[in-house]
């Protein structure tokens, strides 16, 4: 880009917007750092690094997309142009959703349990794990590995529940888990699964699965909880399926219905459903926090995205007023979209996968009242560029919301 040199009285504060601008479009060295410091304190701790992300998967899927490479404006500008765009309109003031209310509350107790397990899940050694979980003691982790290609995870035997617990640690934060999030696709029980994500799987389930059999040799009456965040609560969701399909060690208690997954802010890992043995779904509950966008981000979900940003590349903006638009209080006169859904022609190599198991989300009504609705898959097939969109990821969101629903939901009369 080239912009005029000479400065005069009159245009001191144009080059000012132009300098702050550009440290919003470049992804490299100290102009990157400025960046993500701009957005962060915008809208949030974490959104800039997330965008940077979100700019590098776009920059992957332009290379799939025809025409793809012929963008212009950095993929940053773009995104931050839209981002606050939707922020202005409030266009999202609520997640999509059903308005149909969850009201399970054996399970949201038990979510509100496990949400402890998600986030203990990040700490080191099993002394903290205990004390962060709360009545447990240390000897009720049984096992622990945090070394290796596998992930992280721990066993244990939680009193409060009175079952098994196989907890794997994901990416703690949405920058750090964007890394991972979208992959080529794998065949898998008759679909396709997400293939990064399913080589964990494989990996946890030859590193877990003797320490969760000698378990239950010892305790046969127990039941068993798979558990984890982000990333990991993607793998649980893949590693209870190789743990209890037929044949394998849990298929037996499985059958009985005494095996269920907890997945916390789960990544799509799966298409098409229906090609799923109607177990997996009914035995996996997957949670989605507000605005969070790990769930909402795979291959087929940045394609949509990417075809809106190169709908807003194309306007007749230069790269002065895309700069000024982010940087001042002006609104835009033409409306930027957030999403352009896939033509058929694409969607073969550029199709979505889509979360597995019973949907439930939290969000705040327009009077801020934590609501728990059940969800489609559907429903979270589009990322939704919001400022929340980076926080309500944080497990400890996570817990805070579980430990609510639970609340309300034993204030108007249920019990466990």
């Amino acid at each position: 880009w080239s912009f005029p040199s000479h400065r005069t009285p009159g245009n001191v504060n144009v080059h000012r917007r132009i300098h702050m601008g550009l440290v919003c479009c470049r992804t490299e060295g100290i102009h990157s750092t400025h960046a993500k410091s701009h957005l962060d304190d915008n809208f949030g701790q974490g959104t800039g690094d997330a965008l940077q992300h979100i700019s590098e998967l776009l920059g992957r899927v332009a290379e799939s997309v025809p025409g793809g490479k012929s963008v212009s404006h950095p993929f940053l500008v773009n995104l931050g142009m839209i981002l606050k765009q939707v922020e202005q309109e409030r266009r999202y003031k609520q997640p999509i959703t059903s308005q149909f209310k969850f009201l399970d509350m054996q399970v949201m107790r038990k979510a509100a349990r496990y949400a402890k397990f998600a986030s203990a899940a990040y700490l080191d050694g099993r002394k903290s794990i205990a004390q962060y979980i709360g009545g447990i003691a240390t000897d009720d982790i049984k096992y622990s590995q945090s070394s290796g290609s596998c992930p992280a995870f721990f066993v244990a035997c939680d009193p409060a529940t009175n079952e098994i617990v196989l907890c794997i640690e994901g990416k703690a934060t949405a920058a750090d888990a964007l890394y991972e999030v979208v992959g080529s696709k794998e065949s898998f029980l008759g679909g396709r699964a997400h293939a990064g994500i399913l080589e964990k799987a494989k990996c946890l389930f030859d590193a877990a699965k003797d320490q969760v059999v000698k378990l239950l040799q010892e305790s046969p009456r127990k039941s068993v909880a798979i558990v984890g965040h982000g990333i990991g609560a993607a793998t649980a969701v893949l590693a209870m399926i190789l743990l209890s399909h037929d044949g394998s060690p849990l298929s037996k208690l499985m059958a009985a219905a005494k095996v269920k997954c907890y997945a916390f802010a789960p990544p799509p890992i799966f298409e098409p459903l229906w090609a799923l043995p109607p177990w997996v779904h009914a035995s996996t509950y997957s949670f989605v926090n507000g605005m969070d966008c790990v769930p909402r981000i795979c291959l087929g979900t940045v394609s949509k995205l990417f075809l809106a940003i190169k709908q807003v590349d194309s306007l007749p903006l230069s790269a002065l007023q895309r700069l000024a638009f982010l940087q001042g209080d002006d609104e835009l006169e033409y409306q930027l979209p957030d999403y352009v859904e896939v033509p058929q022609e694409l969607q073969s190599s550029l199709g979505s996968l889509f979360g597995i198991g019973m949907i439930i989300l939290f969000y705040r009504n327009e009077e801020g009242r934590l609501q728990s609705d059940t969800i489609t898959p559907a429903m979270i097939d589009r990322i939704l560029l919001h400022p929340c969109m980076v926080r309500d990821h944080l497990m400890t969101a996570y817990e805070e919301s579980t430990i609510e629903a639970c609340a309300q939901l034993r204030s108007k009369g249920f019990c466990c």
